[in-house]
């Protein structure tokens, strides 16, 4: 057994250090084709499904990134595959070393100095295995991932493989989910990559590099001594900065916030023990059936609470000049009774800014989080592409093929059988978003909750298909009931909801519509009230954001994509510029509070680094480079002048930087 052994790890050994002309001179006659993936997850999936089973490995020069290959039949011929991997962008970007010395070069000359594109040493081996299989190919497809990002890294691969074969022929892969299907449809479908796409990176990567350097130099060189914690560095970046703001400007709002006394008047109705048994309870249970959704509160009380009309005043003697009138008569008559269906609409499909925040709000899982898990799914094969802002179905979408294949679940399959086998299914509502390049998030392929997973990643892709299914199905569907009653020309209301049919609220059990009861009052009935009271009430300070408020503002104000919230959100946190308390909220630290407030100061110069607008309109410029619209080169231009100019005239207050940023950081 021992020899057997020692045999066998030989084998693998002479296996592993195999020559790359292995697989040149075994394929003469063939054309030979390199395949690259954006991670060796995917490269691995490719393989298989494209080989059918039959790949196998060679040799790689590195470590996390295999090759493999195998024989792929077209329909005109047999193409000898190499499939291989990068990991994220091959790529990096820095400044001439004679520049490395912070304290001996001044921060602006960074707006003009070289940028030298490189292969960091931790990825030389990935670079090494591209050039050597490089050499022995004819065709070159790239199988990246179908965003800006991944088009950027489809050139770092081009180039790299250029160095030793200038000739090859390029061919581009555009895929959303790893499953056979896609696969196959991709390869089948090949195109050129889109050279605008990847010039819309170099402009954000550049800008950022040159404004990101400057102003981090700056504020760390000047002010580093005052900060006591073990911050290294202070760090500014165009997209942090505001979302930084935007956390600052809702500290500042509570701080100045001042509580206002209010006065309600609050009104009771109790009605008959016996009428409201035999009308009520006994209607909800008959027409709900089995479907009995009654809150157990509404059985047990025969009290009803009415609202009154003006909701609150601030002016108490006004209150109480009406309540004296309404107790003088105190005698309620209704006026009306409102009666009309109502619907709880069924959600959009689920693009990347809808997951991150619904999964920070239902599972308390942060943005960053979801993002890796998501990723993680999609690297396996159970969702399609993660990094989206569509947000509806092209038509000729097999949408029935996936609830098919979710019937198999034994979580929720149930419900996807009542899909498809009870005629329920309904076609998705549209929204108004689409990126031209990738459908809604959905699941791909079953997975049933196992070991395979943690429970953190069964529960974003058991959300993923419950929304799926919900938005697969119609709208709940329930009835209103709305009772006005008067008294002294002052009204009060009762609103009740009784649940018809709850459809897609059966599987999307992340939102609750319940059953509200109201008393079986009818126009002109006539009634006093149980209670008549003032109720006081003081207007509370607005919370801190949360990170789906956080979200919703990068969202409306164009910080960042869809695809990059997560990660400047994430930034703030690691450079102690804010933190989560118990409850998630975000709270400004002293340093956070120190760089918005004293750069406030200096808006007059007529460009608010704090504010949202300059990135916005960068990235609304971005956009622009990546339809073609604009050119990369002046875009840049355009915003290292920008930059310059802020930089100059921050100077000029340079004082007034230097005393708020000293006063706010020693803070208690």
């Amino acid at each position: 057994m021992e020899g057997k052994t020692k045999k066998k790890k030989g084998k693998e050994e002479d296996y592993k250090n195999r020559d790359v002309s292995f697989f040149s001179d075994n394929r003469i006659g063939c054309i030979k084709v390199l395949n690259v993936a954006e991670k060796p997850s995917v490269a691995l999936e490719i393989a298989k499904m494209l080989s059918r089973g039959c790949h196998r490995r060679i040799k790689s020069y590195s470590k996390y990134n295999p090759v493999f290959e195998f024989d792929y039949k077209t329909n005109s011929d047999t193409w000898s595959m190499v499939v291989t991997s990068v990991t994220g962008h091959l790529t990096d970007q820095k400044f001439d070393d004679r520049y490395k010395n912070w304290t001996k070069t001044d921060p602006q000359d960074l707006f003009e100095a070289h940028i030298s594109v490189y292969i960091s040493d931790d990825k030389e081996n990935i670079a090494k295995n591209l050039s050597e299989y490089s050499k022995i190919c004819q065709m070159l497809i790239l199988w990246l991932d179908c965003d800006r990002e991944g088009e950027h890294i489809c050139f770092e691969v081009i180039n790299a493989c250029h160095i030793t074969n200038k000739n090859l022929r390029i061919q581009r892969a555009t895929f959303s989910a790893v499953t056979e299907k896609d696969i196959i449809y991709a390869i089948n479908n090949l195109k050129y990559p889109n050279e605008d796409l990847a010039n819309s990176v170099d402009v954000r990567r550049e800008i950022d590099l040159r404004i990101g350097s400057v102003l981090t130099r700056f504020l760390t060189i000047r002010y580093k001594h005052l900060v006591s914690t073990e911050q290294s560095i202070i760090s500014y970046g165009p997209c942090q900065f505001p979302t930084l703001g935007f956390v600052v400007n809702r500290y500042v709002d509570i701080q100045k916030f001042q509580n206002e006394r209010y006065w309600s008047i609050k009104m009771q109705y109790m009605c008959k023990e016996s009428k409201y048994k035999i009308e009520m309870v006994n209607d909800y249970e008959n027409s709900i059936g089995s479907n009995n959704n009654i809150n157990s509160n509404a059985r047990s009380s025969n009290v009803f609470e009415f609202t009154w009309s003006k909701l609150r005043l601030f002016d108490h003697m006004a209150v109480v000049i009406i309540y004296e009138r309404l107790l003088e008569n105190c005698h309620f008559k209704v006026t009306n009774v409102y009666k009309n269906e109502t619907r709880k609409h069924r959600p959009f499909p689920l693009n990347t800014l809808q997951m991150t925040k619904l999964a920070c709000k239902y599972f308390q899982i942060s943005s960053k989080e979801c993002m890796t898990i998501a990723e993680k799914l999609y690297n396996m094969g159970y969702i399609s592409y993660p990094r989206t802002e569509t947000n509806y179905f092209i038509e000729n979408v097999n949408l029935r093929k996936i609830i098919i294949e979710l019937k198999k679940n034994n979580t929720f399959g149930f419900y996807a059988k009542e899909l498809i086998e009870k005629g329920k299914y309904k076609i998705p509502k549209k929204g108004k978003l689409n990126d031209k390049a990738h459908p809604p998030i959905h699941p791909v392929k079953n997975l049933n909750k196992s070991t395979e997973i943690n429970m953190k990643e069964w529960m974003v892709y058991e959300f993923i298909c419950r929304h799926f299914l919900a938005v697969c199905s119609d709208d709940a569907i329930g009835h209103n009931t709305k009772i006005i009653a008067e008294a002294e020309e002052e009204k009060f209301y009762c609103n009740g909801l009784k649940i018809i049919h709850k459809n897609y609220l059966e599987v999307y059990i992340y939102e609750k519509w319940n059953d509200k009861m109201v008393p079986p009052l009818e126009i002109n009935d006539e009634f006093d009230p149980y209670t008549l009271l003032i109720e006081e009430g003081k207007t509370q300070a607005p919370t801190y954001l949360s990170e789906v408020d956080l979200l919703s503002l990068m969202d409306k104000h164009g910080i960042g994509t869809d695809a990059t919230m997560h990660e400047h959100i994430e930034n703030i946190q690691k450079r102690n510029y804010v933190f989560k308390n118990s409850k998630n909220l975000f709270i400004p630290t002293n340093l956070g509070i120190a760089l918005i407030l004293s750069y406030k100061l200096i808006k007059d110069i007529g460009i608010d680094l704090t504010e949202p607008e300059l990135r916005s309109n960068m990235e609304k410029d971005m956009s622009l480079v990546a339809s073609g619209k604009k050119n990369k080169n002046e875009i840049i231009s355009d915003y290292i002048h920008i930059m310059k100019y802020i930089y100059q005239k921050m100077y000029e207050r340079i004082d007034i930087l230097d005393e708020n940023m000293k006063y706010y950081i020693n803070q208690a």
